[in-house]
């Protein structure tokens, strides 16, 4: 079965090589509690909602595609 996951943690990595902002310091830029954003650098969001998308691209500078990494099935098809 294909799998989209999240690329958050990634991101972060990239562009926080040295020191990452704190859980909390994200949770107000991104006008999120640090739960939810914990979630979504743990890729634990089932359903993102587009607002959300579009705060992480907005953090990111990146287009909304790059927030997500696609991994195809084995056989190719989708199940």
């Amino acid at each position: 079965m294909a799998v989209v996951r999240l690329r958050i943690h990634e991101l972060l990595e990239e562009r926080y090589a040295d020191e990452r902002p704190t859980m909390e310091e994200m949770a107000r830029s991104l006008n999120m509690t640090p739960k939810t954003v914990s979630n979504w650098i743990r890729n634990r969001v089932d359903k993102p909602e587009l607002q959300s998308i579009a705060k992480w691209s907005d953090y990111f500078g990146v287009h909304p595609g790059e927030l997500f990494h696609y991994e195809p099935s084995e056989n190719g098809s989708p199940q």
